[in-house]
């Protein structure tokens, strides 16, 4: 028969090709079907074993090894956790969550510990991948028995161990076996955990809790004296005697906790009883104005009972009979005023807040300068950056700096720097930019403020309201700075931050900031001259000879998250700029093959150099300017060499620490690699923050 024209039945050829296509569409969506395996669509029952199936999408990155855990996860769930009558989770039981939590925990640390489970197969299509564990019944709950006899021996060598430590007054002793024994059986608070002993059955899981609970029966923890003066950002002289008995017995090795609960200040840590029992609790500081502040001190659970698995630690967190001590601290009458001179912004939010946290916990705001003891200059710049293209729009970038220092009025003592430094922000490009700030101080105000509070408990000052105070003068753009022993004045540009400023020009090393533990000191005969300086708009310079310097007993640079060192020198064989002691940070000079370098130190004792040819740039016998900035950020450090006030070289490297702090260094000298200098050096500052570009090259036309 012809197909082109009619079948029997008269079906149309079009019906037909109708038919076939539907029958071809068809054959795909069996065969998918057929190659599905059973326990991907209906979840297996088998008496013999447990079942873990898992799935996960392939588009996930490791997608098979989130496909096992969940596996194992359901796996798992499929080992009922029963509660036993006599285990130590039915004690817990108060109510349903404190159950459900615990259960839920087992489950966890039950899913961390499973083994010799076994894969069963594997599928997966081009989306979907999924994966199939058994674990056998019987195998599993035989060797869970073996497991359980095991733990309950250690368990009990722990109750055992601990109950000794107690009657003999090692209560730190007590609490550690106390726990060890609680770890060994975390994973089966639901169990009866029946162990017997001398024809007698105790229940370990209740035995080893109700120990821990019953560890500081009768334990008192005393201060003397309990009540103690103090006065704003000063220590308290005489240490308070902490006492930890039990009965008769001192308690030694007792690690103690202590906090302020009222107030605020600085503490000593690390506090632990020595073999008669008692400890030496330390008020360093006192940074709240509160009339009555109170300390609290008890054990230290955290070091006492050193767990991590989270079983555990929601165990100790029951405890509730700890014994403490309280100390008063009575605030003597004294009020510190306070005056705030801002800068250019000074109406912004952010200095507001800022004003708004000074005022509200140390100090007392008054209306003028003349009556304050101290002056606090808080100010706040802010301003453009590029533009970041976006999808959908582009986006303004900004950047906002903020820099808080506290000066007592009646010496010019600096006694507190802070400083956020271009804090970048993000706005749409149609955002107005006094929206803009608005956001960006919101931003700056988060950061700064819990960091701002902990830095101003390490503030330490007395006030000497005897000292004539400097009679205030009407404060213009830039500030001046009065060398001692000399009629000269010089104006101080960049003041911001600025911790040590070395100009020479009274004939010594002195530090200009006023801060005498900065200032460079001469050692025996190796003195460098003071001489007139050849630079612009300067007064004197120092001239070493290749065998003199100067030491700073501390050096400037403290464990930053950023700081500056510039320098004005006159060299034809250049050597040591700034150098450190053994344990310093920061090396800045020219190496012995004329490279301008630095080096920075880090606390795990590594070293990072990095440096510039600068044999045409400065071994000319001529005044350059030299100026390396750093910045900390949180996975790496960020550090620009700029000569002359141009940026010569940049470099971004990852941190292995904090940058150290070190016990002193040298101008002219780095005994690290027996390197002096030989030329002239004028103009030295160290800042505790980075310096802008436009900072740096305001310094260097100064002397142009």
């Amino acid at each position: 028969m012809n197909f082109l024209v009619l079948n029997k039945k008269g079906t149309s050829r079009s019906s037909l090709w109708t038919l076939a296509l539907c029958l071809l569409l068809l054959i795909p969506i069996q065969l998918i079907g057929q190659n599905r395996p059973s326990w991907v669509s209906s979840r297996p029952i088998n008496t013999m074993y447990y079942t873990g199936i898992g799935y996960a999408e392939k588009s996930q990155e490791d997608y098979m090894k989130i496909a096992k855990r969940k596996a194992l996860s359901d796996l798992v769930s499929e080992i009922e956790v029963k509660v036993a009558s006599n285990s130590l989770l039915n004690t817990l039981e108060d109510n349903g969550q404190v159950s459900t939590s615990f259960k839920e925990d087992i489950k966890v640390e039950a899913q961390r510990t499973i083994e010799d489970y076994q894969l069963v197969e594997t599928w997966e299509n081009d989306t979907e991948y999924w994966v199939y564990y058994q674990l056998n019944k019987y195998d599993y709950k035989e060797k869970e028995r073996l497991r359980i006899e095991r733990i309950q021996q250690k368990a009990h060598d722990n109750l055992q161990k601990a109950k000794r430590h107690k009657i003999s007054g090692n209560i730190s002793g007590a609490i550690f076996n106390y726990v060890e024994g609680l770890k060994l059986i975390q994973n089966d608070l639901n169990k009866n955990l029946a162990y017997q002993v001398n024809g007698e059955t105790i229940y370990l899981g209740n035995e080893l809790y109700q120990g821990l609970l019953g560890a500081f029966e009768d334990v008192e923890l005393s201060a003397i004296p309990n009540s103690v003066k103090a006065q704003n950002f000063q220590a308290v002289k005489e240490p308070i005697s902490l006492i930890a008995k039990q009965g008769a017995y001192s308690i030694a090795n007792l690690p103690l906790k202590s906090e302020f609960t009222s107030g605020s200040g600085e503490l000593n840590a690390n506090l632990i009883t020595n073999e008669h029992g008692s400890a030496k609790l330390q008020i360093l500081n006192v940074t709240s104005k509160q009339s009555r502040q109170m300390v609290r001190i008890k054990p230290d659970m955290e070091k006492l009972c050193a767990a991590n698995d989270k079983v555990v630690r929601n165990l100790i967190r029951t405890i509730k009979s700890i014994p403490e001590a309280q100390v008063t601290i009575n605030l003597e009458a004294q009020t510190l005023k306070a005056f705030l001179r801002q800068g250019q912004y000074g109406n912004s939010a952010l200095i507001k807040s800022v004003k708004r946290i000074l005022s509200n916990n140390y100090f007392n705001f008054v209306p003028n300068e003349a009556s304050a003891d101290v002056i606090v200059d808080l100010s706040e710049e802010f301003r453009k950056g590029g533009t970041v293209p976006g999808e959908m729009y582009n986006m303004k970038e900004y950047f906002t700096s903020v820099s808080l220092q506290i000066v007592k009025r009646n010496t010019q003592e600096t006694v507190f720097q802070y400083s956020v430094n271009d804090q970048r922000s993000l706005a749409p490009e149609s955002t107005s930019e006094s929206t803009a700030r608005m956001s960006a101080s919101r931003n700056v105000l988060k950061k700064m403020q819990r960091k701002l509070i902990q830095e101003l408990k390490k503030l330490q000052m007395t006030i000497d309201h005897s000292a004539a105070a400097p009679s205030v003068q009407p404060r213009v753009q830039t500030e001046r700075v009065q060398q001692s022993n000399t009629t000269q004045t010089h104006e101080l540009l960049v003041p911001s931050g600025l911790l040590a400023y070395y100009t020479f020009d009274d004939g010594t090393g002195k530090n200009s900031m006023g801060l005498s533990n900065y200032n460079a000191l001469v050692q025996g005969d190796h003195a460098p001259m003071v001489i007139n300086s050849t630079l612009s708009g300067a007064g004197k310079s120092a001239q070493f000879n290749g065998d003199s310097y100067l030491a700073i007993p501390q050096h400037p640079i403290e464990n930053w998250s950023a700081y500056t060192i510039s320098a004005w020198v006159k060299t034809s064989s250049g050597g040591a700029i700034l150098g450190r002691k053994a344990a310093g940070c920061t090396i800045l000079g020219t190496t012995l093959q004329n490279q301008l370098f630095y080096q920075k130190r880090y606390s795990d004792g590594g070293y990072l150099t990095f440096d510039f040819d600068a044999n045409r740039l400065l071994l000319d016998n001529q005044w350059h300017m030299i100026t390396l900035t750093v910045e900390v950020l949180e996975y790496e450090s960020r550090s620009k060499l700029f000569v002359d006030g141009q940026m010569v070289l940049v470099e971004n490297t990852k941190m292995r620490g904090d940058i150290k702090s070190g016990e002193g260094g040298f101008i002219g000298y780095d005994p690290g690699a027996k390197r002096y200098f030989t030329g002239e050096i004028d103009n030295l500052r160290i800042y505790n923050r980075q310096l802008r570009e436009n900072e740096i090259r305001q310094l260097y036309f100064k002397h142009q």
